[in-house]
């Protein structure tokens, strides 16, 4: 009889070790499972690095999740000639020239990060980068100056090799940022915008922007003081100098020239603090800028700002139900505090003066260095106006610029010719 239990309990073991031996290898198969979701470069912390000649730099990562199963990076160069790199992430600058570093998963993910790599013969690097705001308020429901933000970036030394700024927003949904500083409000929150120096080597500085519905004083008289557009300049008698441009249109809502001439030599467009040109009208018109080639509402170097006014007209009384009700009497306009709009009056050769504000700046400086590309805009123009003694001012300095066939072009209707 003893025999008998034998058999049974021998197959009841071997049925236990098997499914505990399949337990774990499910337990060992899940975790394999486990694959790299991520990988992000912390050092440095943009994609870009500059390095001097023979010049080492590691590589510091960060692999996600943190308990992949095989959280081993491959370390790859494009041109080896230029900048090598060992399976610890180590860089070693060879010779002046570009290359890309691609950090690869091993675990067959095909997760990947890369660095576009720079290696220069003398390396300056940027020590101290410092914005010209550090907290900001922007409004959804507010004006235009209210919605958005130029931030100006300055960089130590000033003869840094690479002077060039990279910003990044911690939340795009609520604040963007574009390659030139311009920060817009998305939605209400808190972000943070940083500007990179993009040599890589670590300077940084950062701007809190809280972004809220509405401005509180959205509805509420501003006074001309606290307005963000630059003071509005006098008129002054012109004087002429240059080739007159004269611009007809039919159509005074769309038509525009664009001028387009080199800068002097030495001026760099963040120099800029004006322009000056002399313009005479048959109509009252006013006249506006705009950065590049295009009119383009978001690329107004001019600006308006407007509130609104409450005005008492009178006071009386009215008799109801033999109580007396004292009344006031309101008139709301709406004012205009400040514009760096160009104001001409009918039949006036005035001098105009356009100032730039941190603003514009930034809009002018967005592209090549050498040309000035700016488009000018007169409401209310037709049939007829002319403008000449096109300045700009910077440095303290005025340069006139001249004006002719070969750097003005007519848009959208205009048509333009030039009176010696």
């Amino acid at each position: 009889m003893r025999r008998s239990y034998k058999k049974p309990m021998a197959l009841f073991l071997v049925m236990t070790i098997a499914v505990a031996g399949m337990t774990d290898y499910q337990q060992v198969d899940a975790k394999a499972k486990k694959k790299v979701k991520e990988i992000t470069v912390n050092k440095p912390e943009i994609s870009s690095l500059y390095l001097k000649k023979g010049e080492k730099f590691r590589i510091k990562y960060k692999v996600k999740p943190a308990n992949a199963s095989n959280a081993k990076v491959a370390f790859a160069a494009s041109n080896k000639k230029v900048a090598m790199v060992s399976a610890k992430g180590v860089i070693q600058a060879k010779k002046p020239g570009t290359a890309r570093i691609t950090l690869k998963a091993k675990d067959g993910s095909r997760k990947k990060a890369s660095l576009q790599i720079k290696v220069v013969k003398k390396l300056k690097p940027v020590k101290k980068l410092s914005l010209n705001k550090r907290k900001a308020i922007l409004y959804l429901k507010g004006s235009a100056n209210e919605k958005t933000l130029s931030l100006i970036a300055s960089v130590a030394p000033k003869n840094a090799t690479e002077k060039k700024i990279v910003y990044r927003s911690s939340d795009n949904k609520i604040a963007s940022v574009s390659k030139k500083g311009i920060v817009t409000a998305k939605k209400a929150g808190k972000a943070s915008i940083t500007a990179y120096a993009a040599d890589g080597r670590g300077a940084k500085a950062v701007c809190q922007i809280v972004v809220e519905n509405a401005s509180s004083n959205t509805n509420a008289p501003q006074p001309p003081a606290t307005s963000s557009v630059p003071a509005p300049v006098p008129e002054e008698p012109a004087v002429r100098i240059g080739t007159k441009v004269m611009v007809t249109t039919e159509d005074n809502f769309r038509s525009y020239v664009t001028i387009s001439i080199p800068l002097p030599s030495g001026v760099k467009k963040s120099d800029i603090t004006g322009f000056r040109m002399g313009v005479d009208s048959g109509t009252d018109l006013s006249l506006r800028l705009y950065a590049g080639s295009l009119k383009q509402k978001d690329r107004e170097l001019t600006s308006r700002s407007t509130y609104i006014q409450d005005e008492v007209t009178g006071t009386s009384s009215a008799n109801v139900d033999g109580k007396v009700i004292p009344k006031t009497s309101y008139r709301l306009s709406i004012q205009e505090s400040q514009s760096s709009w160009g104001r001409v009056k009918a039949g006036q050769l005035r001098l105009v003066k356009i100032p730039m504000d941190d603003r514009a700046r930034a809009l002018l400086s967005g592209s090549s260095e050498e040309t000035l590309t700016v488009c000018l805009y007169a409401h209310n123009c037709r049939p007829q106006y002319g403008f000449y003694t096109f300045q700009i001012e910077a440095g303290g300095q005025l340069h006139t610029l001249q004006l002719g066939a070969d750097n003005v072009k007519a848009l959208d209707g205009a048509s333009v010719s030039f009176e010696n």
